[in-house]
């Protein structure tokens, strides 16, 4: 335990423990058409992983990596308390081929993004945890000169997606994402993008059992 607080840092152990006790508070979502628990466990699970990969400063990496493990908690929420809502949510994506968040925003003016924030800002999390939620989908709103949590999160959720751990049950599930171009230029990330993508490929091949297996346990997100 000590070794893992002074390699971790307290914050971070107790974000990363608290994180974990947030799928365990949500595991027995509702059972929706294109919805799994299980695979957005694992997505949530990977875009930490990708995003602890990616070279940012010791702050900010703590807060991406968290983050990334929590940044689909919204959907978590409307799967429990508002099922009938974020069902028809999944079903219009899939026939328009539009991202989930955009549909929910259609339908119910606000997406799982804005409402996973909120929760995580209602239980004390870190204001930068809860920014780069709320705003993982949309990274211009923040607008920024340097990479930070947020420009993590939306390059590590977007990624995971391209990559993702198995096939996606959900016909959404990630397809018509796409990441911020004009943002990414500005930061003058566009050439990092490939480079990210080959290491969340081998990433992704890792979590399903591929050679040399890791235990993807939330802990495995922390800082290298």
């Amino acid at each position: 335990m000590n070794t893992a607080v002074s390699y971790l840092g307290i914050d971070m152990l107790q974000n990363l423990v608290l994180s974990a006790e947030v799928f365990r508070v949500f595991e027995n979502a509702a059972k929706l058409p294109g919805f799994s628990f299980e695979e957005l466990h694992e997505h949530s699970q990977l875009t930490a992983k990708i995003a602890s990969h990616i070279p940012v400063p010791a702050a900010v990496h703590s807060a991406a990596v968290v983050a990334g493990l929590l940044h689909d908690v919204g959907k978590l929420v409307l799967a429990t308390r508002s099922p009938k809502h974020f069902a028809r949510a999944l079903e219009g994506a899939a026939e328009e081929k539009r991202p989930l968040f955009a549909v929910e925003q259609d339908l119910m003016g606000v997406s799982h993004a804005e409402v996973g924030a909120y929760l995580l800002g209602i239980w004390g999390l870190p204001c930068p945890v809860v920014e780069a939620v709320a705003h993982h989908h949309h990274p211009e709103r923040v607008p920024q000169d340097t990479l930070d949590a947020v420009a993590v999160v939306h390059v590590a959720n977007y990624l995971a997606h391209e990559n993702p751990v198995r096939p996606p049950t959900q016909e959404n599930s990630g397809a018509y994402l796409k990441p911020d171009s004009e943002y990414l230029e500005n930061l003058r990330l566009t050439d990092q993008i490939s480079v990210w993508n080959e290491f969340a490929g081998s990433a992704a091949i890792e979590m399903r059992g591929g050679p040399n297996r890791e235990t993807h346990s939330p802990m495995e997100t922390s800082k290298k």
